[in-house]
C-alpha cells in the first residue's frame, strides 16, 4: 500500500471502539469503528510499527495478517487485510484498492466470463488469503467471539465474498458484514443463494452521496448488489434510520450517479464550493479541485466522516487524536 491510502499513525482516533457493540443488527457506533478497521487495514505493510499500536489504543490485538505476495497460481491477486481480536469480537477487515497497485486493478477489472457467478477478480483475491482466513474463522468460532468482517472499497467486496464461502465451506455465519463503498460482487444467482444462506440480514452496505463505485459493475451487465443498503447525502452522515433500505435493493446505478456527477461539478465551479480534503499538501488540492465528485465521494476520508454522528459538510484535517 502507498501513502494514497495510508493515514499517519497519529490521526487514528482513540475513541474509535467507544460505541462497539459485537452484535448483530445495525449500529451506527460498529460502522464507526468497523470503518477505522478498514481504515487500517490499507496499514498492512506496517504491521508492526502501526497496526499493533493502534489496535492497543482500541483494546484489540493483531491477530494475523493476511497477504499474498503475487506468488503461486493466484499472482493476479494481491490481497492484503488483518485479523484483530478483543471486546468480544474477531474482526477481519480487508484493504481496498489503493490507486499505485496493479494488481489490485487486475482485480477489479477480471470480471470473468460469467456474471451471473462471483466476480473471478474478487473471488480470486479471497482464494489468495482463504488458508490463513479460514484458520482466523474456525478459531473465532471455537472461541465464541463474534465475527465481523469488513472492508472499503474493494475491500468491502472482498469481505462479502468472503461471508459466503465462510457459509459455505467452513458452515460459520458472521455475526456482521459491513461493506463501505462496495462495488457489486455477482450476479442474480449469488444474490438468491447470499440470503439462502442467511446473510442478507446480517450485511450492511453503506455508500455515501455521490460514491461511483458503488455503482460498478454496471447492473446492465448482470451483477446485482447484496445486504441492505445504508446511504447518506455528500457531506452528511449515516445517523439518520430513514436512509437505511430494508430487502434487496441495486442502488446506486451507473448512468444516473454518473449524471449526477457531471451536475454536482458543474454546480461545485458555479457557486465555488467543494467539500476540503483532510489530506494536506498537494495530495489534499488534488482532491479538492481535480478529482470529480462522484470520486472523491468514495475515498475512505468521506466514509470515516459520514460515521463519526451529527452532519459534518466540512471535513477536518487529519491531525493528532486527543
Amino acid at each position: 500500500m502507498s501513502f494514497l491510502v495510508e493515514i499517519p499513525e497519529n490521526a487514528y482516533v482513540a475513541d474509535a471502539f467507544d460505541a462497539f457493540a459485537p452484535t448483530a443488527g445495525f449500529s451506527l457506533g460498529t460502522a464507526r469503528a468497523m470503518m477505522w478497521v478498514s481504515q487500517l487495514a490499507y496499514e498492512a505493510r506496517h504491521a508492526r510499527g502501526k497496526i499493533a499500536p493502534v489496535l492497543a489504543r482500541w483494546s484489540m490485538t493483531p491477530a494475523a495478517i493476511l497477504a499474498n505476495d503475487g506468488r503461486g497460481p493466484l499472482s493476479l491477486a494481491s490481497t492484503r487485510g488483518i485479523v484483530a481480536r478483543g471486546r468480544g469480537a474477531t474482526v477481519i477487515a480487508f484493504a481496498g484498492t489503493d490507486p499505485v497497485a496493479l494488481p489490485n486493478w487486475v482485480t477489479n477489472f477480471n470480471l470473468g466470463p460469467r456474471p451471473r457467478l462471483v466476480h473471478r477478480g474478487f473471488e480470486m483475491a479471497v482464494a489468495a488469503v482463504w488458508r490463513d482466513l479460514a484458520d482466523a474463522l474456525r478459531t473465532a468460532a471455537q472461541d465464541g467471539d463474534a465475527i465481523i468482517l469488513t472492508g472499503h472499497s474493494l475491500g468491502g467486496a472482498l469481505a462479502i465474498v468472503a461471508a459466503d464461502r465462510a457459509v459455505r465451506e467452513l458452515k460459520i455465519m458472521p455475526t456482521a458484514v459491513y461493506a463501505f463503498g462496495s462495488p457489486r460482487v455477482a450476479g442474480p444467482e449469488f444474490a438468491l443463494a447470499y440470503r439462502a444462506h442467511g446473510l442478507e440480514e446480517q450485511t450492511f452496505r453503506l455508500v455515501h452521496g455521490l460514491d461511483m463505485i458503488a455503482a460498478m459493475p454496471p447492473s446492465r451487465l448482470g451483477f446485482r448488489h447484496v445486504g441492505h443498503l445504508v446511504w447518506c447525502a455528500r457531506g452528511q452522515c449515516f445517523s439518520r434510520v430513514e436512509q437505511r433500505h430494508g430487502g434487496p435493493c441495486d442502488e446506486p446505478q451507473f448512468i444516473p450517479t454518473l449524471a449526477r456527477g457531471y451536475r454536482q461539478r458543474a454546480r461545485d465551479i458555479l457557486a465555488g464550493e467543494r467539500l476540503p480534503s483532510s489530506r494536506r499538501g498537494l495530495l489534499g488540492w488534488y482532491q479538492t479541485f481535480v478529482l470529480p465528485p462522484t470520486i472523491v465521494d468514495h475515498l475512505p476520508e468521506r466514509y470515516r466522516r459520514a460515521c463519526e454522528g451529527p452532519p459534518a459538510l466540512r471535513p477536518q484535517p487529519d491531525r493528532p487524536s486527543a
